[in-house]
């Protein structure tokens, strides 16, 4: 549309003087006489904006399509690697409470029970408890054991769940005929956000169990670092090959999928509202989009929407990936047989376990993830 604009401006400006080349004259009597045609122009201008990028020297490239979808890929693993790094206690303390199977959940027994303010305290008698556990185990070093495969896991795995969610929305985009990737079908929306989700699942999930079992594998006086990591890969590997590292992916990827799903479409959609309730408050174009805090504060709800949802298929998973560690060792022969104990041993309440350092985290991480998201985007002109 855009490249007819710019065909029809300049045929209408040197109408006067069909030479195939414009004067002063023709570009003066085009604004004082032509000023309804300026739309066109800031059509055109805007075309070339995204299409061309200018040195400083004057000279001109072309900017290809693929190269701005390759950079959201970009952006998406800047801002998952981003926010994994700052929450990483959170993910470890989490990942610690898990393991645990040795007593009940007694804040969720106090709150079953009607007492909520007993039920707080037995949470934060809990949590201190673990807190005093990791601390013990190797200072504040204990608290980022595992950040390397953070990065090595969550750059690729963000790059990979933005990148393909983007890729999927302008799919939905062509294939339903519309002009713009916010106006797809909500079941569109839905899929995109789940397939991004399931393809970075699949991608990472080796190196997230590894991440798993290397936390539940340290205990006081242990080794740490890259030898802990060797060590730990080594033994699954003489365990089974490549098997052990995908423990539970068909139970990741039932619970990524509406995780993902539910995140990301409740980030789209509440951010789409708050654009349009700026500009029935005056506000146009990039002024209307919402700003870091109230980014953060759509992340947050989404990314605790979506985890709440699927916690029990996530607490499930992460004990079949950690099973046979010093933290965790019980073993189970499957999604079956891990549910049955845990209910069998530890009541349904222990579906729950770990949620709340969870939801501490996922408050945080998804809030840093969707503003670095959103800036980086920005930033690469890709908005």
């Amino acid at each position: 549309m855009a490249q007819a604009n710019l065909r029809d401006l300049f045929e209408t400006i040197s109408s006067a003087h069909d030479d195939g080349a414009l004067t002063f004259e023709e570009w003066r009597d085009f604004f004082v006489f032509s000023p309804t045609l300026l739309t066109n122009l800031c059509d055109s201008v805007g075309f070339y904006t995204r299409i061309l990028h200018s040195g400083y020297d004057g000279d001109t490239s072309v900017i290809h399509d693929r190269v701005k979808h390759i950079e959201y890929y970009l952006c998406g693993g800047i801002a998952s690697a981003t926010s994994r790094t700052v929450t990483a206690p959170l993910d470890r303390l989490k990942v610690f409470l898990i393991g645990q199977t040795n007593s009940k959940n007694g804040a969720t027994e106090q709150l079953y029970r009607g007492r909520p303010i007993e039920a707080g305290k037995e949470a934060m008698i809990s949590l201190q408890a673990a807190c005093s556990a990791l601390w013990r185990a190797g200072g504040v070093r204990s608290l980022w054991a595992g950040n390397g495969l953070n990065i090595l896991k969550m750059f690729p795995e963000g790059a990979i769940k933005f990148g393909t969610y983007e890729a999927a929305k302008r799919f939905f985009t062509k294939l339903q005929g519309v002009s713009d990737p916010s106006k797809i079908s909500p079941t569109a929306q839905f899929v995109s956000g789940g397939f991004g989700g399931v393809l970075a699942q699949l991608v990472a999930y080796p190196v997230d169990t590894l991440r798993f079992r290397v936390q539940c594998g340290m205990v006081e006086g242990g080794v740490y670092g890259q030898q802990l990591i060797a060590q730990t890969a080594q033994k699954m590997w003489q365990s089974g090959g490549i098997r052990p590292f995908y423990c539970g992916v068909l139970w990741g990827i039932l619970g990524q999928f509406p995780y993902s799903s539910l995140d990301l479409t409740t980030f789209e959609y509440t951010k789409q509202w708050a654009i349009r309730r700026n500009e029935r408050c005056g506000f146009t174009g990039k002024d209307a989009r919402p700003g870091a805090v109230t980014t953060a504060a759509i992340g947050a709800f989404s990314g605790a929407f979506g985890a709440s949802v699927v916690w029990p298929l996530n607490m499930l998973r992460t004990r079949l990936q950690t099973q046979g560690t010093p933290v965790h060792p019980p073993t189970y022969t499957g999604i079956v047989d891990v549910t049955r104990k845990t209910i069998q041993n530890e009541g349904l309440s222990a579906l729950f376990r770990g949620i709340t350092p969870n939801l501490i985290k996922v408050v945080p991480a998804v809030s840093i993830t969707y503003v670095v998201y959103e800036q980086s985007k920005q930033a690469f002109g890709l908005e």
